[in-house]
């Protein structure tokens, strides 16, 4: 049954109060998930043609109208948030950059056919173990003083290393592992020591990635501002133009398109004025991209039932879906002739069919009266990190769920 007392306290912090309440029960079940609804193996993992190239079309247009006069906004995919080649093709064709933290992942991007200036680097071991093409890449962020002065000394056989470098900046009251700290006197000095190093070629930017799921958009829009401050500082000490702002990732689809895109581009006219030869803004818009792209089958194994709540045990885990409890999914039931939406606001729990206390994927549904073992649950919204930091538990030998297609 339901844990009660404390038990219920510690799981209700596994799982956030917001994470499970939103549901589109007007949303149809995607057309790609149908062929697999009565699928030989489960749990699946489906990539939805019919809403990628759509999708990401979407949020281009969207990142591109967000451009004021003279400062163009463009989009840079995140690599880590998904690699699917399908994807990368998406994104290639509507004209997005994509942002990479590895070699591993620009070796990825060429083989995609992204041109090394369409590849934005980041991280702060991006040139291990050597780079696997000279560039000029699109942009270079570094995540210290004494990366920012190796990558402005770093031979590259005439040609700029970057049309963009600059540094990731640790805004401050944000705890971080990464990025420098301009509001640091003595770290802006060596900052501005290392960019006299720099080539004149080469513009100059600064790059902020605080997700706003974690700070508030509020308080989101307070960081950016105070990195617009110190961009307008580090022109004023080192007397060049800080002509590109990477204001990161982190943004649900909704919240990027409806309420993040629109107050950029009510933001940047004031931003411009600040820094008169800002000319471009990147974002990282990867969870934004990749979340509705893909969506997981499982089949129920086990119903458990009482007058006041319903347990569902199912074939798939919190290790298919690791990140189920930080994000909105749509659910769906399904058999042969009966699709249902799943509510979210009822007393079932849907459980995954591993031993740890943990392994619960919903714990707020209304389950459909009559659902039964060899139903089939689709997880809709997966697309993002509850698919690229999936991982093998519990099952042997046995492969974690994969793609339709590439079985």
């Amino acid at each position: 049954m339901p844990p009660t007392g404390a038990e219920g306290e510690r799981r209700a912090a596994v799982l956030p109060a917001d994470a499970h309440e939103t549901t589109h029960p007007s949303r149809p079940l995607p057309v790609d998930v149908v062929p697999h609804l009565d699928p030989a193996a489960t749990p699946l993992r489906v990539y939805l043609p019919s809403v990628g190239r759509a999708h990401v079309a979407r949020v281009g247009r969207a990142v591109s109208g967000a451009a004021v006069d003279g400062v163009r906004v463009r989009a840079a995919y995140s690599i880590k948030t998904n690699p699917d080649p399908r994807l990368l093709a998406a994104v290639r064709d509507d004209g997005f950059h994509v942002e990479a933290i590895s070699q591993s992942e620009v070796e990825h991007a060429v083989a995609a056919g992204f041109a090394p200036h369409r590849i934005v680097l980041n991280g702060p071991a991006k040139w291990w173990p050597a780079p696997v093409t000279p560039g000029p890449f699109g942009a270079v962020f570094c995540d210290s003083v004494e990366e920012l002065r190796e990558t402005a000394d770093r031979p590259h056989g005439g040609a700029p290393v970057a049309g963009v470098v600059g540094v990731r900046v640790r805004p401050p009251g944000v705890t971080s592992r990464f990025g420098v700290e301009l509001h640091d006197p003595s770290v802006l000095d060596a900052v501005v020591g290392s960019l006299s190093r720099l080539r004149p070629d080469v513009r100059l930017g600064l790059h902020v990635h605080v997700p706003p799921r974690d700070v508030g958009a509020p308080r989101w829009w307070e960081l950016v501002d105070g990195v617009v401050r110190a961009a307008a500082e580090l022109e004023s000490r080192s007397g060049r133009a800080v002509r590109c702002l990477d204001l990161g990732g982190g943004w649900e689809p909704a919240d990027l398109l409806d309420g993040m895109l629109p107050r950029l581009r009510r933001t940047l006219g004031g931003v411009r004025r600040r820094l008169e030869r800002l000319d471009e803004v990147l974002l990282e818009p990867g969870r934004a991209v990749a979340q509705p792209l893909v969506a997981l089958v499982t089949r129920v194994l086990a119903v458990r039932s009482a007058a006041a709540w319903t347990d569902v045990v199912v074939d798939a885990s919190i290790a298919d879906v690791p990140e189920i409890g930080r994000t909105a999914h749509d659910w769906w039931l399904a058999r042969p002739g009966h699709r249902v939406p799943v509510l979210a606001g009822g007393g079932g729990r849907v459980l995954g069919r591993t031993c740890m206390e943990t392994d619960v994927l919903h714990d707020r549904l209304r389950v459909p009266d009559g659902t039964r073992a060899g139903d089939v649950l689709v997880i809709t919204d997966v697309g993002a990190y509850d698919t690229s930091k999936s991982y093998r538990f519990g099952r042997g030998d046995a492969r974690r769920p994969v793609d339709v297609t590439e079985v």
